[in-house]
């Protein structure tokens, strides 16, 4: 899917898509859970310092909010 469609089936501007996808910006929950739907995934949820490959990834991607640093 490409990033356009998801942003059409979403209802969210291609934008949104773009920067999410680039780490560069946050969804909300209702955003994730959209995303989710339309790319028919499962929310998935992990503790920070775990050790399987999801955790890993995340820490390796995405950055705290600017308000925690």
């Amino acid at each position: 899917m490409t990033q356009e469609e998801l942003a059409s089936l979403s209802g969210m501007g291609i934008a949104t898509i773009r920067r999410f996808e680039s780490g560069r910006f946050w969804l909300n929950l209702k955003q994730y859970l959209l995303l989710c739907h339309y790319l028919r995934c499962y929310p998935f949820l992990a503790e920070i310092e775990g050790k399987d490959e999801f955790a890993k990834l995340m820490r390796e991607r995405w950055k705290r909010p600017a308000d925690e640093q």
